[in-house]
């Protein structure tokens, strides 16, 4: 579809009187729509260039149900990974901020990656990674955090998904379906050990919450797998987090070649919210059709 322009700007409304035009044609060619989206998803969509209706619906729809359950505001990052199929420069981009910067979040690639319409996928390569840009350190964390990732295919090389290392298992933090193959998933952000859960496969959504003081979560598929106590957080932490590797004091290392299509860094969840969340996340791939 064109546009029509004023100067060098996009018009964004056609009015006739007060009413305004839906849909305006040169000649059989539609040339301007107007957008009922939602801005936030609109933003989206436009950085990440996707012009697929399947696509634009799922976003906006995405966002419409996080905001309907009130966990929009605790997101710093959505990671949906949607776009043209190819065009890995489409997946970088994060829901909640989609400005090419990485104070927003926005994903450097590094390695070989392929962009399918199932997700994101690297080779599983030593220095294969995605910087998040996202460091423990210039957190506040007063409402606590979340990660989490759902992986769509999981690879013979199936090590972190998310991560950052600190030394031997102190100051990690973490987020992993099944590392290894070894037959559990993993959660920790920065203290008191991995929290861990049996899992019969990598392949799911894996959800780890901790609310600062006296709890923490991992969540499988939406159901609570294991918790405990410890909810304190380590924000000493000065790495980044990588997607499909962990950031080992600057390099990567232990990647995976895991298929993931959704991830998410923002404040702590409690029950209700990471229910909303896994359920949001399940529709919008369902409409994906992945």
């Amino acid at each position: 579809m064109a546009s029509i322009k004023l100067g060098t700007s996009n018009i964004s409304k056609v009015k006739l009187g007060s009413n305004d035009i839906q849909k305006v044609y040169r000649g059989t060619n539609l040339v301007f729509q107007l957008s009922s989206l939602d801005p936030d998803a609109q933003a989206f969509i436009t950085a990440a260039g996707i012009s697929d209706p399947t696509q634009i619906s799922a976003v906006d729809q995405l966002v419409l149900d996080l905001k309907a359950a009130a966990i929009w505001s605790k997101m710093q990052i959505i990671y949906p990974f949607v776009g043209p199929v190819g065009d890995l420069n489409s997946r970088k981009y994060n829901l909640k901020d989609p400005r090419d910067l990485d104070a927003a979040y926005r994903l450097s690639f590094n390695g070989t990656f392929s962009a399918m319409s199932t997700g994101v996928a690297s080779n599983g390569n030593l220095g294969d990674y995605a910087d998040t840009h996202w460091v423990p350190n210039a957190q506040t964390f007063t409402n606590g955090v979340h990660w989490s990732n759902n992986v769509y295919a999981e690879a013979g090389i199936s090590l972190y998904n998310m991560g950052i290392a600190a030394g031997i298992f102190v100051g990690d933090w973490a987020i992993i379906n099944d590392y290894g193959n070894n037959n559990l998933d993993y959660w920790q952000a920065g203290q008191g050990g991995y929290l861990t859960s049996t899992t019969a496969t990598g392949i799911g959504y894996t959800l780890g919450t901790s609310n600062g003081t006296n709890f923490r979560g991992l969540y499988v598929d939406g159901v609570l797998a294991a918790s405990d106590t410890n909810g304190s957080i380590n924000s000493s932490n000065t790495g980044s987090a990588y997607l499909w590797s962990v950031n080992d004091a600057g390099s990567p290392n232990n990647p995976s070649a895991d298929t993931s299509n959704f991830t998410t860094i923002g404040e702590y969840l409690d029950a209700t919210e990471q229910a909303a969340l896994h359920s949001a996340m399940i529709a919008f791939n369902t409409t994906l059709g992945r």
